[in-house]
């Protein structure tokens, strides 16, 4: 799961850059579509380095 998160985080505006994303699409995307709270809940404790942070920078 730690690899995934880091991938999406990682690639997230190269990916948005290529399907041509504006500022609005990126906003609504992020943390929504591929990384919503929910679905870590219970595991934030093996996986806290992988989303520390993510509601940082990106998006927000």
């Amino acid at each position: 799961m730690s690899h995934h998160i880091e991938i999406v985080r990682t690639r997230f505006e190269e990916v948005c850059d290529e399907a041509a994303l504006g500022d609005v699409d990126r906003r609504l995307l992020w943390r929504r579509q591929f990384l919503n709270r929910l679905a870590f809940e219970g595991i934030e404790s093996e996986i806290g380095p992988a989303i520390c942070g993510l509601g940082e920078g990106q998006g927000t």
